[in-house]
């Protein structure tokens, strides 16, 4: 909940001591994982506070593949953890949502159904059932979550409960799970109603806009949106400098975290001593120039997760500076 500050018994009491700093210092496990995520308890968590920290479900994932690694530990093992989109977050919610709709039959939650029937536990792009899961789970968050909002809007205009934290999923999960009448949203008759009207509105929130009603792929809906901050004003700029629109794979809650214009801003594995084997990833290149040749030489290997050289290839070109000369 929002803190206020206005009548003096909470504020800002000074800074600490670097003594007094949290630290992990060479833990027994030989992994060090952050991922956005909250990496300490107790007294210590008093200390940092909550800044907004992510979800842990990325963080947690990130965990059990780096201890899963096989020794001698190589570069590619480590890239491929970067493009793990296993959606083991989801996992859970496509189960419940299987047992809701095989326990109310009808033609129109067949077609749903079959939908969800085809998950393969990835965030693939080609995927039809892992857009509909997660459009599934913030339908149901934003109809329960909505009386709280209203609560605490009376004493803040603008609360914002998924605003104001990440860490919301906990309360959810409990909520549908003990399924409380005195919570159950009104103008519904039981949870079971309200789970499958859920879902009818997820299959909506996924489907095509042709009047086809079939849905689209993890990769429609998820589909790179790199632009140029100026592209946006100049007309036909974007031609010149924005990448191509593409479907991808990864989502937020995964180590191959990806959105419209959010995601991985490189991809880099160095072992020190051996970067003649090193691997670095950049989405639009390292050229600034859209016109030069190298101006977003390497994007489609990014896209892709195809290893390239973290080392300078072969110099192609010199420039010389030479100072003026004073007459």
């Amino acid at each position: 909940m929002p803190q206020d500050w206005s009548q003096g018994n909470l504020g800002w009491d000074g800074w600490l001591s670097s003594d007094e700093y949290p630290k992990i210092f060479n833990p027994g496990n030989e992994r060090l994982w952050t991922a956005n995520a909250r990496v300490v308890s107790g007294v210590d968590l008093q200390k940092v506070g909550d800044g907004g920290y992510a979800l842990g479900a990325r963080a947690h994932q990130i965990q059990q593949d780096l201890m899963q690694l096989q020794k001698p530990v190589d570069e590619p093992q480590l890239l491929s953890i970067q493009l793990d989109d296993k959606a083991l977050f989801l996992s859970r919610w496509q189960q419940q949502l299987l047992k809701v709709l095989q326990a109310s039959p009808s033609a129109e939650n067949k077609t749903i159904l079959d939908a969800v029937n085809t998950w393969d536990g990835t965030a693939s792009k080609s995927s039809l059932a892992y857009g509909l899961v997660k459009s599934y789970r913030l339908q149901v968050a934003k109809a329960l979550m909505e009386p709280f909002n209203q609560l605490c809007q009376t004493a803040y205009q603008n609360c914002d409960y998924f605003a104001a934290t990440h860490q919301w999923e906990q309360p959810l999960w409990t909520m549908i799970s003990q399924q409380k009448t005195q919570l159950l949203p009104i103008n519904y008759l039981s949870w079971s109603q309200f789970f499958v009207e859920m879902a009818k509105k997820a299959y909506q929130q996924q489907s095509k806009k042709d009047g086809s009603s079939k849905l689209l792929t993890w990769g429609e809906k998820n589909s790179t949106h790199i632009v140029h901050p100026l592209s946006r004003f100049v007309p036909l700029l974007g031609r010149l400098t924005d990448m191509p629109t593409a479907p991808q794979s990864g989502d937020r809650d995964m180590p191959h975290v990806t959105g419209h214009e959010f995601g991985q801003s490189e991809r880099m594995v160095v072992s020190p001593g051996h970067e003649e084997n090193a691997i670095l990833q950049m989405p639009t290149s390292q050229s600034g120039n859209p016109l030069s040749p190298y101006y977003g030489l390497g994007h489609i290997d990014w896209m892709q997760g195809k290893p390239t050289l973290f080392l300078p290839g072969k110099t192609q070109w010199h420039m010389t500076l030479n100072p003026l000369k004073q007459n």
